[in-house]
């Protein structure tokens, strides 16, 4: 009788083990936190955060764009002050790059840019405009524009900068990237100095440099 109970007992307990191990210990959550307030075009292709709009803009510019899109884009954008001055522009999308792919026809790119001119105005607009476009040849189409409305700060910075004199910089680069790794050529060449005045930077960005051939 008592080896029947234990029986029975060793059972239930086997039993409760299964049901507890079967069972889910960690359950989804659902998030039910609002979503990011954004600024899209008339399509819904051409997103950014809805705090861009009368953001102030200072050097560097630097913003990011969500794109719902399946084909591939061009992105480009104007900075322009009431006035109808235009601070920096880049139509061919080349400061454009990849931040986050999402999913084939959701991604984000972001735009920088170091050298926005002097404003005349306080406040003024940053617009984007997009084309498609197909690697095999196919038709362009233009996306609709989104214009977003910024202030601008009206304070200005003298940078300074160096630029090659001349060609030896650029035959200089290609000397030293076709020698022998164990023999390398030291790249040297004469540098002009000029300065010029720009949209206020940020202090923290001053003292970089870099080189391009």
């Amino acid at each position: 009788m008592r080896r029947a109970v234990l029986k029975q007992l060793s059972r239930s307990i086997v039993s409760l083990l299964f049901c507890l191990i079967s069972t889910p210990l960690v359950h989804p959550q659902i998030q039910s936190g609002p979503k990011p307030k954004t600024t899209c075009n008339q399509d819904g292709t051409l997103c950014v955060k809805a705090d861009v709009e009368q953001s102030v803009v200072v050097n560097p510019l630097y913003f990011e764009v969500r794109v719902r899109c399946s084909k591939q884009i061009t992105l480009g954008w104007e900075l322009r002050d009431d006035s109808g001055k235009v601070l920096d522009q880049d139509p061919d999308g080349r400061l454009a790059f990849l931040v986050n792919k999402a999913s084939v026809s959701e991604r984000t790119l972001a735009i920088r840019d170091f050298a926005l001119a002097p404003a005349k105005t306080s406040h003024g607009n940053l617009v984007l405009h997009a084309t498609t476009y197909s690697i095999l040849g196919g038709e362009n189409h233009p996306l609709p524009e989104l214009s977003i409305p910024v202030r601008l700060d009206l304070r200005t910075s003298d940078v300074t900068y160096a630029v090659p004199a001349g060609h030896e910089f650029s035959d200089a680069v290609v000397a030293s990237v076709e020698s022998d790794s164990a023999h390398p050529i030291p790249m040297r060449a004469q540098l002009a100095w000029r300065t010029t005045t720009l949209l206020y930077v940020r202090p923290a960005m001053l003292g970089g440099a870099a080189a391009e051939a």
